[in-house]
């Protein structure tokens, strides 16, 4: 059944724990993604190189962080509990399919340890002119946990990974370094890191005087978790 997502109310928290673009429409818009596309592939490297992004001194790496670390940090019991859980169901999976298997680790989790998981199709049907703002992504939803009810909880396994660019600059490296590599908590948890690295990766951008693609935008990137519409099945 297709619906729609949207950030949900959820409980306070309480103790700390620790992108296929479609193809274009006319030669027009092939230009520019073919320009986009070879400055991820690293043509201003060069200009990626300093420690601080250049003219934007009032930016402090250090302090986003620590704003990151923060709000890892702010994971309830349930949620570590559950992140304890899916690093068993990973290293189940590689044990028994030898790769990290997103069905595999949704099957353990709901064999072994009860929990009601679904895998969420997001933005899984193509809307013509939206499919580079509305991004389709695959993730685990899992319900019913403690101090969490009526809220979903997400399981991204390669959460970090979306926001890795082939050629960062040492700053931004830092931010990344800062993501857990799996996500595991609520969308409303997972907003302000999305926040976070898509002004890092904006400032990227900025300092090597090139315009943002817009599968890189905060609104593009938070739609793989945040989708208009998906659909779940079984894992």
């Amino acid at each position: 059944m297709a619906r729609r997502a949207g950030l949900q109310q959820q409980p306070a928290r309480s103790r700390n724990c620790t992108e296929t673009v479609a193809d274009a429409d006319d030669s027009k818009h092939s230009t520019v993604l073919s320009l986009l596309f070879s400055l991820e592939a690293g043509d201003v490297a060069e200009k990626l190189s300093s420690s601080v992004p250049y003219g934007l001194s009032e930016y402090d790496p250090v302090s986003e962080v620590q704003r990151i670390n923060t709000t890892v940090a702010a994971l309830s019991d349930a949620e570590c509990k559950l992140a304890e859980a899916v690093r068993e169901a990973k290293a189940s999976s590689i044990l028994t399919t030898g790769s990290v298997q997103l069905g595999h680790v949704g099957s353990y989790l709901r064999s072994r340890y009860g929990y009601l998981v679904a895998i969420r199709h997001a933005n899984a049907v193509k809307r013509p002119r939206t499919y580079l703002r509305m991004l389709q992504h695959k993730y685990l939803v899992v319900r019913g946990l403690e101090n969490l009810e009526g809220v979903d909880v997400l399981v991204d396994l390669n959460f970090r990974d979306h926001f890795v660019l082939p050629h960062s600059t040492g700053w931004y490296s830092k931010l990344l370094a800062a993501l857990p590599h799996d996500w595991v908590g609520t969308a409303a948890g997972l907003a302000p890191l999305v926040g976070l690295m898509s002004a890092g990766m904006r400032l990227c951008f900025k300092q090597a005087g090139v315009p943002l693609p817009p599968w890189r935008e905060a609104r593009a990137v938070l739609s793989r978790w945040l989708p208009e519409a998906y659909r779940e099945g079984a894992p």
